[in-house]
């Protein structure tokens, strides 16, 4: 049985050498390469009739080669010429400097044939089409086919390939199991993972597709959620603060907030009221106050910080500008100036 943890070399038809270019690539193990994402993919699924092609199109073609052979053209230029058809007529094939297709081509086999269609000695041409026996699964050709980040001495059709062999390994291969709340995938209407992973490499349409790929990635944030609380899990346990709870310090908030010339909105009050719960327990607090400009977070922050002060405690207060460093510290002045 295959793990996704484990060493590459075990995914068929990778060795050495292959794995150390795929290293490159932070791929070392088998979950690696299936979360090896295609950054584009090319609509290869439209099929035309040979008679329907037109110079300058990228397209598929099912057709029989009839001939296949290596020539020298008058400039004395080795070239590979081949000839396809179908039903409705046929089509010139010509590769540069790749005689060893015509030995693994086979002539009266029909192929999926896809390329750019140019104008060569006055014949509709495909120039170094890609071939694709037709088969049960075609995965270069006659679909969308996905495009992945490569290295040197690795092309993105051997990748497909090693991703497909892995995807078909069903039952060697022991994949994740379902790991997101059932409520979630019910509510975002997201496919389980192992559907997720083969329709973001091998969609049948781009629906499938973009619905892979909003799995995959509310599945990566869902995860870094779960390290984080994991690790503020952690932190509560293990660090220490100092409980801010003296009731007879406390009165001197009070007394401050009682002369604050301004009535305090009901948010900024509410955010106080728990900053200050907070202040008086032994572990550290951990908190985001947002809002808008104007909204009055800096007067929450004062109240804050005199907290501190009045235990003898010393605070820290950071801006990101200079300018901005010396409007709060005057802001600071005016309202905590008076307690000396």
């Amino acid at each position: 049985m295959l793990l996704l943890k484990d060493d590459i070399l075990k995914v068929p038809q990778v060795g050495p050498k292959s794995k150390t270019l795929l290293g490159k690539m932070n791929v070392r193990n088998v979950n690696d390469l299936l979360y090896h994402f295609p950054f584009r993919y090319e609509d290869r699924s439209l099929v035309k009739k040979i008679s329907d092609v037109k110079v300058g199109e990228k397209v598929t073609v099912t057709a029989k080669i009839t001939s296949v052979k290596n020539v020298f053209t008058k400039n004395r230029k080795r070239i590979t010429r081949g000839v396809a058809e179908d039903d409705s007529g046929e089509i010139q094939l010509i590769w540069f400097n790749m005689h060893f297709i015509a030995r693994n081509i086979r002539v009266g086999e029909t192929y999926l044939i896809y390329g750019s269609v140019e104008s060569f000695e006055k014949k509709n041409t495909f120039i170094v089409p890609e071939m694709e026996e037709i088969g049960e699964s075609n995965i270069h050709l006659g679909r969308i086919v996905p495009i992945y980040p490569t290295t040197e001495g690795i092309r993105t059709k051997w990748i497909r390939s090693r991703i497909n062999d892995l995807l078909s390994m069903e039952s060697e291969v022991k994949f994740l199991e379902e790991f997101l709340p059932k409520e979630i995938i019910k509510k975002q209407d997201f496919p389980l993972w192992q559907e997720a992973i083969h329709n973001i490499h091998f969609p049948q349409d781009f629906s499938l597709l973009e619905r892979a790929k909003s799995r995959l990635a509310y599945e990566e944030l869902f995860i870094e959620l779960i390290n984080a609380s994991l690790v503020e899990r952690q932190w509560k346990l293990e660090a220490k603060a100092f409980p801010l709870n003296d009731l007879k310090r406390g009165q001197a908030q009070q007394n401050f907030m009682k002369n604050i010339p301004f009535e305090l909105t009901k948010d900024q009050k509410q955010a106080i009221g728990e900053i200050l719960q907070d202040l008086k327990e032994a572990r550290p607090m951990n908190r985001l106050l947002e809002g808008d400009v104007g909204t009055g977070k800096t007067i929450v922050a004062i109240v804050t910080a005199l907290q501190a002060l009045i235990h003898e405690k010393s605070v820290l207060y950071m801006a990101p500008t200079e300018i901005l460093a010396q409007q709060h510290f005057e802001t600071f002045l005016k309202f905590l100036g008076p307690l000396g």
